[in-house]
């Protein structure tokens, strides 16, 4: 028995070519469709998101006479720490010479 190839051949070429041009047709379409539904679901939650409240925290106010308190004490803490690094202290691991 003998199978004749172009018989084969002919169909099967036409197949593939349709194939491909339905395929490239179900993407655009499904493409199209994927864009429509996306900018509806787009808008959708933009609006959600425009008509919500914003919360937002009450603004601290800030306590001026804790303020002050704290300034000072910085100040003093700054004061006595630039004195401490102008002082001459010993060095103990170096023994004392004495003349």
């Amino acid at each position: 028995m003998q199978i004749d190839l172009n018989k084969i051949k002919e169909p099967l070429l036409n197949f593939f070519k349709l194939f491909w041009q339905k395929l490239f047709l179900f993407l655009v379409f499904f493409l199209l469709i994927d864009l429509i539904l996306g900018g509806f679901l787009f808008w959708h939650y933009y609006l959600k998101a425009e008509q919500a409240q914003i919360f937002l925290p009450p603004t601290l106010t800030i306590n001026q006479s804790f303020l002050n308190d704290f300034s000072a004490k910085w100040q003093e803490k700054e004061l006595n720490f630039e004195q401490a690094l102008s002082k001459d202290f010993p060095d103990l691991f170096n023994p004392v010479v004495s003349d």
